[in-house]
């Protein structure tokens, strides 16, 4: 399945988000979405809460980069308007997170000692930390996208499984 039916999704976009409209009313969407992911048969797993809705693959297949599809439903029109989200796990975005936040207070500290000693006419090497995390950031953001697409068959299942309940 091509994942860009019916989303925008970017190239440079790590978690991506698309919309659907529905005819149906909000109501009826949840109630669907809610019978299916209790079901003993169904493909995934997951939980309705309000106008929220996860989907999520099932333990015994997942992986470290298995993905979530986070949904918001809400009235629309005559219908509803279905926004989902493809994301990691909570722990692999706080993971990324917290390594982006390193990389950033290294970068910033390295940029003030280094600009520091320049100012007062010293030989700076701080000033290397700069690059360094330009390299690390765009090492880890490519860490980030090998991960998504190792999880974007488990993104075709869960938008499948979507799109074939909200058919019915």
């Amino acid at each position: 399945m091509d994942l860009k039916d019916n989303m925008v999704v970017s190239s440079l976009q790590i978690r991506p988000r698309f919309k659907i409209e529905s005819g149906y009313k909000k109501e009826h969407i949840l109630q669907l979405l809610d019978s299916a992911v209790s079901g003993e048969s169904s493909p995934v797993v997951g939980k309705v809460v309000t106008h929220h809705v996860v989907l999520n693959i099932p333990p015994e297949q997942q992986h470290y980069w298995s993905p979530q599809l986070h949904l918001e439903v809400e009235d629309y029109r005559d219908g509803s308007l279905i926004r989902g989200l493809f994301g990691p796990k909570p722990t692999v975005w706080t993971f990324f997170v917290f390594i982006y936040s390193v990389i950033g207070l290294f970068g910033l500290i390295t940029l003030t000692f280094g600009l520091s000693k320049w100012m007062l006419g010293e030989v700076s090497f701080w000033l290397w930390g700069i690059p360094l995390s330009i390299l690390a950031s765009v090492v880890v953001y490519f860490v980030a996208r090998t991960g998504q697409h190792l999880g974007r068959e488990q993104m075709g299942m869960l938008k499948d499984f979507l799109d074939q309940t909200i058919a019915q």
